[in-house]
């Protein structure tokens, strides 16, 4: 069952009081795509998962919370360019601008900017906008290369993270850096689901591949993992 809470909201940089829409909570049936992205119902509430001002723009899963950065940020030319980028879509657009305030308050090496962008690259497959989502899939590797570069880790463990590289340099054609990525992945792999993610991976990587594939699909017939039914409560 999915809960959305219609709300009127502040926006914490201009003032403004507009209706938003959040999610409260969802479900959702079957297997991920290999990149992370859920099934339906949960894939159908993409534009709750991001909020916009209507006022200034200010874009974040909250628009009554703002870093202490946030104002300078939207008032750049960088972020009203993102904003007003004709090249993507509207719902790219949004994410792509909260990844502008997640990396002017954390740096780019952040969990916040790998997930706004790889939310861009959704919005962007649904939008048959196949160029704009190579981009946003370069921007998100680019931020998990450098989260890893400092120690830290995109899904706890880790081992995972490189599976997600895998597909994002994938997806988007470069299959010598999705190679690297899922070899690493593959010699880090312990428990027989991650490795037989990299496998998978390394498959479709040789084979040219650049479509989506899920966690259910390993090219031989049989599951990587069980599709079940699960509810996610977000906060």
């Amino acid at each position: 069952m999915t809960e959305p809470l219609d709300c009127d909201d502040r926006c914490a940089v201009c003032g403004t009081v507009s209706h938003q829409t959040h999610l409260l909570s969802t479900t959702y049936f079957g297997a991920s795509d290999l990149d992370g992205r859920p099934p339906q119902m949960t894939r159908s509430t993409m534009p709750w998962w991001v909020s916009r001002c209507p006022e200034c723009g200010y874009c974040a899963p909250d628009i009554s919370k703002a870093p202490a950065t946030a104002g300078e940020t939207v008032r750049s030319e960088a972020y009203q360019a993102q904003l007003n980028d004709p090249r993507m879509p509207d719902l790219a657009r949004s994410f792509l601008c909260a990844a502008l305030v997640a990396e002017a308050d954390k740096g780019l090496a952040s969990g916040g900017v790998v997930r706004c962008c790889l939310c861009a690259a959704w919005a962007c497959d649904d939008a048959k906008s196949a160029d704009a989502a190579i981009e946003c899939r370069l921007r998100a590797a680019a931020a998990l290369e450098a989260l890893h570069k400092r120690g830290g880790r995109y899904v706890r463990g880790g081992v995972e993270d490189f599976a997600l590289l895998a597909d994002l340099y994938r997806r988007a054609g470069r299959f010598d850096d999705a190679g690297v990525a899922a070899s690493v992945g593959l010699r880090k792999a312990g428990s027989t689901v991650p490795r037989r993610l990299m496998e998978l991976e390394l498959r479709l990587i040789a084979a040219a591949d650049t479509t989506a594939h899920n966690c259910d699909y390993n090219g031989r017939g049989r599951e990587l993992s069980p599709g079940v039914g699960r509810t996610r409560r977000r906060r």
